[in-house]
C-alpha cells in the first residue's frame, strides 16, 4: 500500500501541475475502483505525516552522529567504524589518509558539517527519497486538488437539488437529507421511526416542502424501499435524534461556507 501510494507521490513531484495529477489520479480511482473522496486522500495525508516524523528523526539522530563525532575526534578517540560512518555524511578524509595528529583537522571538518546540516538536507522514502520541502508542496497540491474536487461535488448536488428534487426539497435541503440518510438513518430496525422525525423536522425548517404522501412516493422511487408511513412527530422525538439534527446542521452550514468556489 505505502510503494502504491509513495509512487503516486513520487510522479506527482514531476509533474507540470501538482495538483492537476492528482485530480486525474482521482478519476481513474473513482472509475476503476469505485473510490470516493474521502477514500482517496486521507491516506496520502497519513503517509506524508510519517515521512515527516521520519525527517525529524533521521535528522536529530544524523546531526547526532556528527556532534559525537566531533567529540571524538578531540579527544583522539575515533575508529574505524567511525571514519566509514564519517564517509557515509560525504566526508572526503577516510580512514587511512588521517593520523592522530590530525583529528582536529577531522573535528574542523565535521564541525563545518554540522554548521551547514539542514532538515532540507534529510531524505526520506525509498526510492523517491522526499525532502521535506516536496512533502510541503505535495501536501498543498493534495488539498488544492481535494477542495476543488469537493467544490465541484457541492456545486453538482447543489444544481441537482435546485432542479432534479426541487418539487420535494428547497434551500438545500436534498443535501441535507442526502448526509443525514447517509450517516445518521438506520439501514434496520429504527429507519421508519429515524426518517419520520428528520422528515418532520426538515419539513418544519423548510427544507422539505410536500406532505408524506408525496414524499414517501418520491422516497421509495428513489431509494427503491417500500416506506408505507410517516410517523407522528411525538412519537419519535428523541433528544438523541435531535442531537444528530443539530450536527448534520452545523455539517450543511459549514459546507456551504468551506467548500465554494
Amino acid at each position: 500500500m505505502i510503494f502504491r501510494l509513495e509512487g503516486i507521490l513520487g510522479k506527482a513531484r514531476h509533474s507540470a501541475n501538482f495538483s492537476r495529477y492528482f485530480i486525474r489520479e482521482f478519476g481513474i480511482a473513482k472509475k476503476y475502483y469505485c473510490y470516493e473522496i474521502d477514500d482517496f486522500f486521507p491516506p496520502f495525508y497519513q503517509l506524508i505525516d510519517k515521512y515527516k516524523i521520519e525527517i525529524d528523526q533521521k535528522y536529530e539522530k544524523e546531526k547526532k552522529g556528527l556532534i559525537d563525532l566531533i567529540s571524538k575526534a578531540n579527544r583522539n578517540e575515533l575508529s574505524f567504524d567511525d571514519a566509514y560512518y564519517g564517509k557515509r555524511l560525504e566526508e572526503v578524509i577516510t580512514y587511512y589518509e588521517y593520523k592522530k595528529d590530525q583529528n582536529n583537522i577531522m573535528a574542523k571538518d565535521m564541525a563545518k558539517k554540522l554548521a551547514n546540516f539542514k532538515v532540507e538536507s534529510v531524505t526520506v522514502g525509498f526510492p523517491s527519497q522526499f525532502r521535506l520541502s516536496d512533502l510541503n508542496k505535495l501536501e498543498n497540491a493534495i488539498r488544492d486538488a481535494e477542495n476543488s474536487l469537493r467544490s465541484k461535488h457541492f456545486t453538482e448536488t447543489e444544481h441537482s437539488d435546485t432542479n432534479e428534487h426541487s418539487h420535494i426539497f428547497a434551500n438545500n435541503g436534498f443535501i441535507l437529507f442526502d448526509y443525514i440518510l447517509k450517516h445518521f438513518i438506520s439501514v434496520k430496525r429504527g429507519r421508519i421511526a429515524d426518517l419520520s422525525f428528520f422528515f418532520w423536522k426538515m419539513h418544519n425548517e423548510k427544507h422539505l416542502h410536500q406532505r408524506p404522501k408525496q414524499f414517501l412516493e418520491w422516497f421509495n422511487q428513489q431509494y427503491q424501499e417500500p416506506i408505507d408511513k410517516i410517523r407522528p412527530y411525538s412519537e419519535v422525538d428523541n433528544i438523541k435524534r435531535e442531537k444528530l439534527y443539530s450536527t448534520a446542521k452545523e455539517w450543511l452550514k459549514d459546507k456551504k461556507t468551506d467548500m465554494r468556489p
